[in-house]
């Protein structure tokens, strides 16, 4: 008997454990009474199977050597099998040339080595390798003891209750944080640069399902009090791509995981002792989730440095000299003309927000800079308050000299009795006589129409709140940029 394990991904045998579906395990190119003895995969089967060698081959189109070793654990996790392997060490491998010479003897046929698939054959795969002289009596000799120890060392048990309990909620936790870390490293950079990772979204996509199978098939999990749906399907460019992670990811990401948390604590869990049946069961998965973490970590790194290159390199801050001898006038300064609400520039922009917000006001101030470089116009908001400055006489001299202004509209702005007595009313008051332009934006869902800026039009259309829009969300800042520009001409 041995096992005969086909895939078409390169590197697949490089590192244990491998993953299939369960659909493909001991089902496909195997007899059928071998099929009803094995395919499920319960405790005794996989002890039987353990005693097997096995032989890990590529797709034909691979055209790549075949390596032997032994089965080391299994685990079925609802529609995934989990294989931990290695290879012998005085077995070398069998050239493509080699292994296709063979592949009559070893049961196997024309067309099985073009499908990835697990099958077990009722062939002695070792007196083969001998009697074409690939490898010695000796070497059978040390391969059939390994097994035998392997399958004495397994006896037949079932995992009690209780370990099978903890075992899950290890796992659960471990999978959460995971599934948050990747997310946390991929998606905190994809507003500037995304960049195609196909490992990276192998693990992915291998996390989201592994939650997904052990909330669906482990029964000491069936009360788990919400159903995980996958923030994103995958992680290609075109899915992340300017994503922000603050305003529409981590959120989820983090009910998730705190969800996890909480019912892990209440439910009580504790490491499992070493080499038990569940600490297998959760070290079969460790390496898989280690991967994942690492390569979401690199990833991080890399956009990180990509970023960093794409940035201007800061200016130089001049000398003392070089300033005293500047032609600038100092009411033209810089400092100034952001400052101070009086400056000479009489075209200035009122910007009101919640500073829960204030990530939207950030992403408006750097979309406006251009202009205000031009001195199209200059903007003011609360954060040019000095410390220690009068906080509302400093609004209200900003208030009187706007010329425009621009509202960032949130279920929190539209909360703040701060924002509504001493902004927007002032406001509102101004523009009905005629002294300054109210432009107001949607940036997240919200009762703005039970307000008086439903009689006002909205410097970008209101069907989809701006930190819903995934795709277009700079050009929709572009538009009302130019929106401002044109009232504060006027």
């Amino acid at each position: 008997m041995y096992h005969l394990f086909v895939t078409a991904q390169s590197g697949t045998w490089d590192k244990s454990p491998y993953e299939l579906e369960f659909s493909r395990a001991i089902r496909e190119y195997t007899d059928e009474d071998l099929q009803q003895k094995y395919h499920q995969l319960d405790q005794k089967a996989i002890v039987k199977l353990l005693s097997f060698p096995a032989l890990f081959s590529y797709e034909v189109k691979e055209n790549t050597e075949a390596r032997i070793g032994f089965l080391k654990n299994i685990l079925r996790l609802g529609d995934e099998v989990i294989v931990k392997y290695d290879f012998f060490p005085n077995i070398p491998p069998l050239s493509a040339d080699i292994f296709s010479q063979l592949n009559r003897e070893l049961g196997i046929g024309k067309l099985e080595m073009y499908r990835t698939h697990w099958a077990v054959k009722a062939i002695d795969l070792m007196g083969i390798l001998r009697e074409a002289k690939l490898i010695t009596k000796e070497q059978e000799s040390l391969v059939s003891a390994h097994l035998l120890r392997i399958r004495e060392d397994n006896p037949i048990q079932e995992m009690p209750l209780e370990d099978r309990r903890n075992s899950g909620l290890i796992l659960l936790m471990l999978l959460a944080q995971t599934h948050y870390k990747m997310l946390e490293c991929v998606i905190s950079t994809s507003t500037m640069c995304t960049a195609l990772d196909l490992e990276l979204n192998h693990s992915y996509l291998w996390t989201i399902r592994s939650i997904r199978n052990l909330l669906k098939n482990h029964k000491d999990l069936e009360d788990f009090p919400i159903e995980f749906e996958a923030i994103f399907e995958d992680l290609y460019p075109g899915t992340i791509g300017d994503v922000d992670w603050q305003e529409m990811v981590a959120p989820k990401a983090e009910h998730f995981l705190s969800t996890v948390q909480r019912y892990t604590s209440e439910k009580g869990f504790y490491d499992p002792e070493k080499n038990s049946p569940a600490w297998a069961f959760v070290e079969l998965l460790r390496p898989s989730i280690n991967q994942a973490i690492e390569r979401a970590l690199a990833y991080d790194k890399r956009m990180r440095q990509h970023i960093k290159k794409l940035l201007p390199t800061p200016p130089q801050v001049p000398s003392d000299d070089a300033v005293n001898k500047s032609p600038v006038s100092p009411a033209k300064n810089h400092e100034d003309f952001e400052n101070n609400p009086h400056s000479p520039n009489p075209k200035q922009v009122f910007i009101s927000y919640s500073h829960k917000d204030k990530k939207f006001l950030d992403d408006l101030r750097t979309h406006l800079k251009p202009f205000e470089r031009t001195g199209s116009f200059s903007t003011w908001s609360d954060l040019q308050i000095k410390p220690g400055s009068k906080w509302l006489a400093k609004i209200d001299e900003a208030l009187s000299s706007a010329k425009v202004a621009v509202l960032l509209v949130t279920k929190d702005f539209l909360a703040s009795d701060f924002i509504h007595d001493n902004e927007l009313c002032p406001l509102l008051k101004s523009a009905s006589q005629g002294d300054i332009k109210i432009l107001w934006i949607l940036i997240r869902d919200c009762n703005w129409k039970k307000t008086a800026l439903k009689d006002l039009q909205a410097a970008y259309p209101t069907q989809t709140a701006l930190a819903r829009k995934t795709w277009g969300r700079d050009e929709a800042w572009v538009t009302i940029c130019e929106r401002i520009e044109e009232a504060a001409s006027v």
